[in-house]
């Protein structure tokens, strides 16, 4: 079993006054990791399926009597998928205030608006965390990744279920895209012509790693470009897709509004596109590995609570920079490249313009873009052990 990252901190956060909200992706883990945490405390749990009908019904009223014989007998409230609930933020008030003593942890596949604000305003009393498919990191445990292994992790993503011994890895993928489609996506209000969804999203599946233009997408789907920026933004909330946007300091030759998109798993993006073949035989190599290190390295970042503004860069005439980190201590920079062999060309005027030398990333040295550094007593710890 891989260790994932959040465990020991929901364990060091239980009976602390705050209500746990864990987001991610459909069976990214989260009931595994919640089961994890159950299986290493001595308290008595409730387990509720936000997805099972009659538990919606119970659990929507919110009637204190109700939740007061459900919860009687048990220290910690767990409610999975609770995006399913109607006013989910009315039962988590309820229960903070009727039930002070009770731990409530609840996940959620989607990011909803009622209950975004509703974190907004009681920041004071959630604790709220993010929890990917696996990470690079998490599968990495110490380990050499050897070649054949990464060239999976470009095919199939780090999807838990994907990293199990003896099973069908397509059938998988295409149960994942159905499931979060039609259980969380589609039932979106604002998601009036499911077509054009499925449409955009095998488009959008088949631009990662580039710049999209929601007017030649809307032409495309012949809807407008308010469309599809809004169905592209049920896509993030939904975990699935997320956008990049330029850096530009207003320079003439640089472009500004333009953003590129990405998949947050390389799986189910192959899935979108019912492509799975080998490296070999692929022509989309170079945006496989683009939007494996970024959504890699967005996982890092986030399960490493580090805070920092992610970018490309473009001039008009078609200079480059792939992705660049802009903190308030500091910039980074980065160009991908598959091929060790080949040169890094990275751009002068960049590097001028933001005095900020550009990296090259490659399958020999990319690691170190998305693994923590190893400290120098850890590291001598490991030469004394080896």
């Amino acid at each position: 079993m891989i260790n994932r990252a959040l465990e020991k901190e929901i364990l060091k956060e239980l009976f602390k006054k705050k209500t746990i909200l864990i987001h991610g992706p459909r069976r990214a883990g989260k009931n595994t990791l919640i089961h994890n945490v159950f299986i290493k405390t001595n308290y008595k749990w409730l387990f509720l399926d936000g997805d099972d009908f009659d538990v919606r019904n119970s659990l929507e009223s919110a009637n204190p009597d109700f939740l007061n014989a459900l919860f009687k007998k048990h220290n910690v409230i767990f409610i999975y998928e609770a995006q399913q609930i109607n006013n989910i933020e009315y039962l988590i008030k309820t229960i903070r205030k009727k039930f002070p003593k009770k731990q409530l942890i609840i996940n959620s596949s989607v990011q909803l608006d009622q209950l975004n604000n509703f974190i907004e305003k009681n920041n004071k009393h959630l604790k709220t965390y993010h929890l990917w498919p696996l990470s690079f990191e998490e599968i990495q445990k110490g380990e050499d990744i050897q070649a054949e292994e990464l060239d999976e992790l470009l095919i199939y993503g780090l999807y838990p279920e994907i990293h199990q011994d003896d099973v069908d890895k397509d059938i998988i993928l295409y149960n994942q895209f159905k499931q979060t489609l039609y259980k969380d996506i589609l039932p979106s209000a604002k998601i009036r012509k499911p077509d054009i969804m499925h449409k955009l999203i095998r488009e959008l599946a088949n631009k990662i790693g580039q710049e999209i233009n929601y007017k030649q997408l809307g032409s495309l789907l012949n809807v407008d470009a308010k469309t599809i920026s809004s169905y592209i933004e049920i896509l993030e909330k939904s975990f699935i897709v997320f956008r990049i946007p330029a850096y530009s300091k207003k320079q003439e030759y640089e472009i500004k509004k333009n953003q590129k998109i990405y998949f947050y798993d390389n799986g189910l993006r192959n899935a979108v596109i019912e492509n799975f073949k080998p490296l070999a035989e692929r022509k989309d190599l170079k945006y496989l590995w683009e939007n494996f290190l970024v959504s890699e390295r967005l996982k890092l970042l986030s399960n490493n609570n580090t805070e920092t503004a992610k970018y490309f860069w473009r001039t008009k005439q078609q200079q480059k920079t792939d992705y660049i980190e802009v903190s308030a201590k500091s910039m980074k920079a980065y160009k991908f490249e598959w091929d060790p062999k080949k040169k890094i060309k990275a751009s002068k005027t960049f590097e001028k313009t933001y005095q900020t030398k550009v990296l090259g990333i490659t399958r020999d040295n990319f690691k170190s873009f998305l693994l923590r550094p190893v400290s120098k007593e850890k590291r001598g710890l490991l030469a004394i052990l080896s």
